[in-house]
């Protein structure tokens, strides 16, 4: 109770900003589902304002005829109005928010970001210390891995989960790179292709310890864009859903 009587302030920020954010998320994702209406207001916001930026220049004109005070005044006016004019002209040209990341605004949940079937369906990256011949490397191309809330299998292999604990989430940071503990699997964002600040890599705590021989889709990494990558002993792979 002391605790809250003299620092419960701090909260209130806290909560003021969170509902912020809140509020910013849920406005792009309904002009993310509304795009098209979206694009014809700014198209009639556009006209509207270039229509006022011309009657305002007509209007000092006149005022400047009949030796009127304050044609600047219309004349900062009309310079807004065009400033409008370019931001939404810029904004339909652009089209901003297209490049919002997919699921943008939806929490990441490893239920559903994992759970399901999975193919690898392409080689990706290989490591400096990989030890896997191209051979190797191509005859995963097409296994199957499938994750569940007690086990995850992979290449017909079924690994339980820890019963507490069975995934566990990490922001990984461009600055840090891409690395996977007990191997010798590193890479950077620009080697692995990955475009953005940071990504989230989920791993699957198996019961029995998988020091020096992790499997084959025990991390999985999901890019911005919505690409999952896995790793296997130095070689990094794409995988996709199966539907």
């Amino acid at each position: 109770m002391a605790f809250m009587a003299l620092f419960g302030w701090v909260f209130i920020p806290i909560i003021i900003l969170a509902l912020f954010f809140s509020a910013i998320t849920s406005a792009l994702l309904w002009m993310t589902a509304h795009s098209l209406l979206v694009n014809l207001l700014a198209a009639l916001l556009a006209a509207g304002n270039l229509l006022a930026a011309l009657g305002l220049l007509r209007l000092r004109k006149r005022w400047k005829r009949e030796g009127r005070k304050g044609p600047w005044l219309l004349l900062l006016a009309a310079l807004w109005e065009f400033g409008a004019v370019a931001f939404f002209t810029l904004y339909l040209i652009i089209q901003p928010l297209r490049f919002l990341p997919e699921n943008f605004g939806v929490p990441f949940t490893v239920e559903d970001a994992c759970y399901g079937e999975w193919e690898v369906t392409a080689f990706r990256y290989r490591t400096p210390g990989c030890v896997q011949t191209e051979e190797e490397i191509a005859a995963w191309i097409g296994v199957r891995l499938t994750y569940s809330p007690e086990c995850f299998t992979a290449a017909g292999e079924t690994y339980l989960l820890d019963e507490d604990e069975p995934y566990t989430v990490h922001t990984v940071r461009r600055e840090s790179d891409v690395r996977i503990p007990e191997t010798l699997g590193q890479a950077s964002f620009e080697a692995l292709g990955i475009e953005g600040r940071r990504i989230r890599r989920v791993t699957a705590q198996t019961q029995e310890s998988t020091e020096g021989r992790r499997p084959l889709g025990q991390d999985l990494f999901f890019l911005n864009d919505g690409t999952v990558l896995i790793y296997r002993k130095g070689a990094f792979f794409e995988i996709k859903r199966v539907e």
